[in-house]
């Protein structure tokens, strides 16, 4: 139990030794956009309404200079779920809407010339579901592409989840989130 705040503690002390050395840079970003949502199933006659919403929240990245490694770690507020029909059933319209808080670690290339950039990136994501029920976690693979002007960002992001959201051994069918999103915001330099 004691073990794991010295290793914190040794972890944020090369860190910050390895700022003074300028061998990495510190951002802070804020990021807001609008999402598409949409449920991955199986489901037999059924086609699907996505869901539009929005996504917003901050993140922290660490930069390996001079190399174009970068890890970002985000907290994200985003809605996701979707709306399913039948012809067939036509009455019988499933809507899900789920809010979930995304924490997504991506690991980043970056081409910087000057105070512009592109980027891309690929990573786990974690996210939480706001509401009580079953099947609270998705977890999913994330990728991002953007691009960078001074201490603009403007991000694309998809993200395909691993995981049944609802998490029922009684459930005769898998139904996984998706989204895709388009985000801008603020990017700010903690390292000058």
């Amino acid at each position: 139990m004691v073990k794991k705040p010295v290793i914190l503690i040794c972890i944020l002390l090369i860190l910050f030794s390895m700022v003074q050395l300028r061998a990495v840079s510190f951002h802070l970003s804020a990021l807001g956009g609008l999402n598409l949502a949409m449920l991955r199933n199986d489901l037999p006659d059924y086609y699907q309404i996505p869901r539009f919403g929005f996504i917003v929240g901050g993140g922290f990245e660490v930069s390996f200079l001079p190399t174009p490694i970068a890890v970002e770690v985000d907290i994200m507020y985003e809605c996701k779920g979707g709306t399913y029909y039948s012809d067939e059933f036509s009455d019988k319209n499933i809507e899900y809407e789920f809010d979930y808080l995304t924490i997504p670690i991506l690991i980043k290339w970056i081409k910087r010339a000057r105070k512009k950039g592109i980027y891309a990136g690929v990573g786990p994501s974690f996210g939480i579901l706001m509401e009580e029920m079953s099947g609270n976690t998705d977890i999913g693979i994330m990728t991002c592409f953007g691009i960078e002007l001074n201490n603009f960002v403007m991000e694309a992001r998809f993200n395909y989840g691993l995981t049944d959201i609802f998490e029922s051994e009684s459930s005769e069918f898998s139904i996984k989130n998706m989204t895709g999103c388009l985000m801008a915001g603020f990017k700010i330099n903690l390292s000058k």
